[in-house]
């Protein structure tokens, strides 16, 4: 459509068509997601969605993953209950690794080794439980199962 201007007497070409919608783009934790979405629904536009697709694989990072090692300790005293204490000892040892200054993972591992008959193992173990431990049922159950893995090597005189 032409129209002429009144002021200049010029022709001004106006389109017909609606103009395009115009969209708000709000910070937000989507803002982390770049413009480039193939699933917004508009171009340049990130999408919340996105921004929490986003947030669930950062959060790990941001957490430090210490929810791994509970997690995995969890995992570890379910396969022991149902005696598979292979399967057992991977999941404390992936525990461990993942929180290294935790007494019960290490506990739980020095029983692991115990069961194998590996008391070398399980004895440094159960001195890491014990060690410093504010929790004395811990402690005590830690001491003792050291005292068993020594008198098993045969260290009577450190057992004791």
């Amino acid at each position: 459509m032409v129209e002429i201007d009144q002021s200049t007497g010029a022709p001004e070409h106006r389109s017909t068509r609606t103009p395009e919608r115009q969209h708000l783009l709000v910070p937000g934790p989507w803002s982390l997601v770049p413009s480039s979405c193939p699933w917004s629904p508009v171009p340049g536009l990130r999408s919340p969605i996105s921004g929490l697709l986003s947030l669930v694989l950062i959060f790990p990072l941001l957490c430090g993953f210490k929810f791994e090692g509970p997690l995995r300790n969890e995992e570890g005293n379910r396969y022991y209950k149902k005696g598979q204490v292979g399967k057992a000892q991977s999941a404390y040892s992936k525990a461990l690794k993942a929180d290294p200054a935790s007494r019960p993972i290490a506990f739980n591992l020095g029983n692991t080794y115990y069961k194998e008959e590996d008391y070398g193992r399980s004895a440094e173990l159960y001195q890491k439980a014990a060690a410093e431990e504010k929790d004395v049922s811990l402690k005590t159950r830690a001491l003792y199962n050291l005292g068993n893995s020594l008198a098993q090597r045969r260290q009577t005189g450190k057992a004791v």
